[in-house]
């Protein structure tokens, strides 16, 4: 923690903390609604670029229009609840933004997928959103490919209005059926909702309640520390589970690894043996593939997470003694399966 660089900032009111940011950072606080805060100042610093849509609800179901409007009146705020399509969504062109639902899993279209440029039809019947990774919306683009034009990226993914519903409260018989586009504004997160991302900077506030390994996510979120920005670091709420403690003792205690000739000694008296492993890039660890003994004594090998493409020359993985079978997501270049297997087996 000596490390960190804190910003002495506690005579600031929040308000004037965000309005001195430089809007090109992404900051990660961990209050719900602060972090809404810092979204909708965001968004009211890009003027005419602001993008605001209204949702439509629609409460299914035979009763009154009086009844129908008390349950409209009752919809909770908390997207949580709204099966994560908010009442009102804003967010402006050129910000982070992410989607707040699932739209297609195969798609790679899920909740939290980042959004790293953004932009509207003229229309507003959708919206034009480029991902980090092109993998995802894929198969959107192909199906939507008669609305691209010379103007539009090919790399960029239609966001269309999607359905759901849900119940509200004690009118459990009743649901409503609301049509949004499936989007948030991420230029604040959550510590929750930042997991898995990488970042060059980032300002981080841990003031509220707080909870276990909150600040080794926040922390841990940039590549370098010089890019960390602390506005309060609350040293009281750093905490570790202590179930996560617990389980450590157990291992150091009593799980102990086999050693590498007890794992040799087992595959050479065995009539078949089959290894699996996750391998998180085929590329960058196939060196010490050919060379590991354990690889070379089973009949077959199975990676997953190869992160392979069709850039990926299949002579680039020869493994002498070994047939290379590959199978590359078509949805992310993060997963993909790969097998070694020796001759004899007829895979």
């Amino acid at each position: 923690m000596n490390d960190l660089k804190t910003e002495k900032t506690l005579s600031m009111t929040f308000q004037e903390f965000l309005t001195s940011l430089d809007l090109s950072k992404e900051d990660y606080i961990q209050a719900n609604s602060d972090v809404d805060v810092h979204n909708d100042v965001v968004c009211d610093s890009q003027g005419q670029k602001q993008i605001i849509s209204k949702s439509k609800d629609v409460v299914l179901g035979d009763m009154t229009e009086v009844v129908k409007e008390r349950i409209i009146q009752k919809i909770p705020s908390d997207i949580s609840k709204t099966m994560g399509l908010a009442s009102n969504v804003r967010t402006a062109i050129g910000l982070n933004n992410e989607l707040s639902c699932n739209v297609d899993v195969e798609d790679g279209l899920t909740n939290g997928a980042d959004e790293g440029h953004f932009d509207k039809s003229k229309s507003f019947k959708y919206l034009w959103a480029r991902f980090e990774d092109e993998h995802i919306g894929r198969k959107c683009r192909e199906t939507n490919r008669s609305l691209y034009n010379i103007k539009v990226n090919k790399h960029w993914t239609p966001i269309f209005r999607i359905k759901r519903q849900f119940p509200i409260d004690r009118y459990q018989s009743a649901l409503v059926m609301r049509s949004q586009f499936p989007i948030r504004c991420a230029a604040a997160k959550t510590c929750h909702r930042c997991q898995g991302d990488t970042l060059q900077t980032a300002v981080v506030d841990f003031a509220g309640k707080g909870f276990a390994h909150a600040h080794y996510v926040a922390l841990s979120r940039v590549t370098n520390l010089e890019n960390l920005h602390v506005r309060n670091l609350n040293e009281p709420k750093i905490r570790v589970d202590k179930r996560v403690l617990s389980e450590m003792d157990r291992l150091k205690e009593t799980s102990v690894l086999p050693i590498i000739d007890y794992c040799l000694s087992q595959l050479q008296s065995c009539v078949f043996s089959l290894l699996y492993q996750n391998v998180w890039s085929l590329r960058k660890h196939f060196q010490d593939i050919l060379i590991s003994p354990v690889h070379n004594l089973s009949h077959i090998n199975i990676f997953s997470e190869t992160k392979l493409s069709e850039k990926d020359n299949s002579g680039d993985f020869i493994h002498p003694g070994f047939q290379f079978h590959r199978y590359d997501s078509k949805h992310s270049c993060t997963y993909g399966m790969a097998a070694f297997t020796k001759p004899e087996v007829d895979f």
